[in-house]
C-alpha cells in the first residue's frame, strides 16, 4: 500500500500523555498529526480511511514512523480527545463542511481520511463511503472555520457502534445507502420533505448481531429496502423492503433491523391502524 500524504503539524489543547498500539499488518507510514482508527474486530489502529470493516476514531498520531511489514509493532499516539484549533501553528480553525456559525457548537464532525488539513470533514456522515466521527464543534471561528474537540475511544466508540451510553440518533430527511459504520444508531426522517428510503447493506457473516433503526417523524413515506430478497419480515421470508405507504399513518412508523448473517430481521414497531406494503 502507498503511504498517505503527510498530515500537517496540529495545533492542539488539552493534550494529555501519549499511549502505544499495536497497529494493522500492512506496510504503511503513520505521519505526525495524522488521524487513527482503530478497527472493532482486529483491535489494531490504521490511518483513518484505510482500516477493514467496523472501525471508530482512536486518536492523532504523534511521530511519524514508517512501517515496512508492521505486525506486532507499535505507534504513539494520544487519545485523550484534545482540541484541534488549526494546522501549521495557526488557530483559525479547521474548514467543516455545514458549519454555519456558534449554533453549530456540539454537532459532530465527520471524517474520512487520515490528513485533517487535506480532508472534507462534515457535520453529514453521508458525505463519503465510510466517514467516521471524530469529534465536535468546540468554537466557531468564522464562515465554515471551527475548533473541534476530538472524541476519546470511548466516545468515538459510542458514536460508531452504539453500545456505550446513549443511543446515536441521527436526523436523516433524505435516503441514503448503509454501510457497515452508518449500522448501530438510530435514524429519524424529521424534516424529510418527500419519500424516504434507507438502504441496508448487502448481508454478511461480519455484519452479524448489527443493527439499525429508523423512526419515521415525517407525514411521507418511508422505505427500507435491502438487497434482493435479505428481507425477513411480516409474512416474508426473502422480502426485498418494506414501505408505509398510506397517508395519514406515516408518523410514528418505527423499524428495527437485525442481521443475523442470513437475512435482515425487520421488526415493525408499528401502531394498531398502520399499513405497510412488504415486497
Amino acid at each position: 500500500m502507498a503511504a498517505l500524504s503527510e498530515a500537517e503539524t496540529l495545533a492542539m489543547l488539552d493534550v494529555s500523555e501519549s499511549e502505544s498500539k499495536l497497529v494493522y499488518a500492512t506496510a504503511d507510514t503513520f505521519y505526525s498529526g495524522a488521524l487513527l482508527e482503530m478497527s472493532l474486530s482486529g483491535g489494531l489502529v490504521s490511518p483513518l480511511g484505510t482500516g477493514t470493516g467496523p472501525v471508530f476514531f482512536y486518536g492523532v498520531c504523534n511521530k511519524t514512523k514508517t512501517f515496512a511489514t508492521s505486525s506486532g509493532l507499535q505507534v504513539s499516539l494520544n487519545s485523550s480527545g484534545p482540541v484541534i484549533k488549526g494546522v501549521n501553528g495557526a488557530v483559525s480553525g479547521v474548514t467543516v463542511t455545514g458549519v454555519t456559525g456558534d449554533s453549530d457548537f456540539g454537532a459532530v464532525v465527520y471524517c474520512s481520511t487520515d490528513n485533517i488539513d487535506d480532508a472534507t470533514l462534515t457535520l453529514d456522515n453521508n458525505a463519503a463511503a465510510v466517514s467516521v466521527a471524530i469529534g465536535t464543534v468546540y468554537h466557531h471561528v468564522s464562515s465554515t472555520a471551527c475548533w473541534i474537540k476530538l472524541f476519546t475511544p470511548r466516545e468515538s466508540m459510542s458514536q460508531s457502534t452504539g453500545t456505550l451510553n446513549d443511543v446515536p440518533i441521527i436526523t436523516q430527511a433524505t435516503g441514503f445507502t448503509l454501510v457497515a459504520n452508518d449500522l448501530n444508531k438510530l435514524y429519524s426522517t424529521r424534516g424529510a420533505t418527500g419519500s424516504t428510503t434507507y438502504t441496508l447493506p448487502a448481508v454478511a457473516a461480519s455484519l452479524t448481531g448489527k443493527w439499525a433503526e429508523f423512526y419515521n417523524v415525517a407525514d411521507q413515506e418511508m422505505v427500507i429496502a435491502g438487497t434482493a430478497n435479505e428481507l425477513t419480515t411480516f409474512n416474508d421470508a426473502t422480502a426485498t423492503s418494506v414501505t408505509f405507504t398510506t397517508a395519514s399513518e406515516h408518523i410514528g412508523a418505527a423499524v428495527r433491523a437485525v442481521c443475523d448473517g442470513t437475512t435482515w430481521l425487520i421488526f415493525l414497531m408499528t401502531e394498531e391502524t398502520q399499513s405497510l406494503t412488504v415486497t
